[in-house]
Order: structure tokens, then C-alpha cells, then sequence
């Protein structure tokens, strides 16, 4: 499976645990639902940015956190257990941890246990695609590392205009 096909079958997947969570009728395109999900995780997102940032102040971040939260239970058809986090080192869009744990979901979570409404499958791609090199290259013998160390110098000397 390449990147792209991963990257569907987990935005799918997520839209599934999404319509499980929520109740949503099952004819709710997965894929669909999460993509208008993420359009607003990054509004929201890019908004607690310029919250933390001081580009707004609490009045704007609390009536536009409100809209994009307006719109989110729209679509969830859900007005408890959804929040908008206005911590911008993490996701915007959450789901309440206890409402998880509970209820025992199989959702992406954060490290509080916290349900991700909108999470970015790219980044684990490519985390994904980062440790497999990493494996590869650890799995190559003695003689496989060097040739490998010296075709990637006489890339770098190529590509500086040295060779």
C-alpha cells in the first residue's frame, strides 16, 4: 500500500470511528465527513495560533471559537462532549476524554486521552515512512552502510557543484 492509499484507508477508518461515536447515519460518507471535519480543525487551529500568539484577544477567540464549534456540532448533531482547545500546540477540535473512556471508543487520541475530531494522518504517514527508513538502514550490513554513506556523499558533492 503506497502513501496515498494509506493515507485514504486511515481518513476512512477515522470516519467510520467518527459516525460510531457520534450515531450518525450510516449512509454519512466517511471520507466526506472528514474532510469538512479538518477544514475546520484547521480554522480552529490557525484561530488559537493567533489567540496565543496575541493577535486577538479573548473576546474574538471566544465568539469565533464558538462559530467553528456551532459548525462542528452541526455536523456531529452532537452539543456535549466536544470542546475547542485553545492550546495551539495540539489539536483544536476534541472530543471529552471521559466521554471516550467511558463509552470505550476506538478514536484517535492524544496523549491526555483525548478524542481527535480532525486528526492529520499525514504526519503519521510520513512518521511511519521515517521509522521504516531508519529500520532499513539499520538492517543493512557493514558493506551495504558504506556504499550507501558514499553514493549519498557523491550525491551531496554533485548537488553542491563539487563533483
Amino acid at each position: 500500500m503506497n502513501k496515498k492509499e494509506r493515507l485514504y484507508s486511515m481518513i476512512m477508518k477515522h470516519g467510520q470511528d467518527l459516525k460510531a461515536v457520534f450515531n450518525l447515519d450510516p449512509n454519512t460518507d466517511p471520507v466526506q465527513l472528514s474532510k469538512r471535519l479538518f477544514r475546520l480543525e484547521n480554522k480552529a487551529h490557525r484561530l488559537a495560533l493567533d489567540f496565543c500568539n496575541g493577535n486577538i484577544d479573548q473576546l474574538t477567540w471566544d465568539n469565533e471559537a464558538s462559530k467553528i464549534l456551532d459548525k462542528v456540532q452541526a455536523i456531529l448533531k452532537n452539543k456535549k462532549n466536544i470542546f475547542v482547545n485553545g492550546d495551539a500546540r495540539g489539536y483544536a477540535l476534541k472530543i471529552d476524554d471521559d466521554y471516550i473512556r467511558v463509552n470505550n471508543f476506538n478514536i484517535y487520541r492524544d496523549f491526555g486521552g483525548y478524542g481527535i475530531i480532525a486528526p492529520d494522518f499525514k504526519e503519521t504517514i510520513e512518521n511511519e515512512a521515517r521509522k521504516e527508513a531508519e529500520t532499513t538502514l539499520e538492517k543493512m550490513d557493514t558493506f551495504d552502510r558504506i556504499d550507501h554513506l558514499e553514493r549519498r556523499a557523491l550525491l551531496d558533492a554533485q548537488m553542491n557543484g563539487e563533483y
